[in-house]
């Protein structure tokens, strides 16, 4: 590869991911959660504290995450970028 365009790339990625979720059927997303130790009901929360950790809105972020572990992730996302 003799040039990366990070952002170029990160855009065909998540564009990639969100067409095999979409196209995944429900006994697919249900095999997965149970292979990840996750609930289907508590994903939609999860991605939301965590949009919320990164962003630094912690007005959004559930009373039920750590502070500190909403401080880790933020902290995580600040290295990467």
């Amino acid at each position: 590869m003799t040039r990366w365009d990070p952002h170029v790339d990160l855009a065909r990625l998540l564009d990639a991911l969100s067409e095999e979720i979409i196209a995944a059927t429900d006994e697919e997303v249900r095999h997965a959660c149970v292979r990840a130790g996750c609930s289907i009901t508590g994903a939609p929360r999860e991605v939301r504290n965590l949009i919320a950790a990164l962003s630094g809105d912690t007005d959004e972020i559930d009373p039920a995450l750590a502070v500190a572990e909403a401080a880790r992730r933020r902290e995580l996302c600040a290295r990467q970028h």
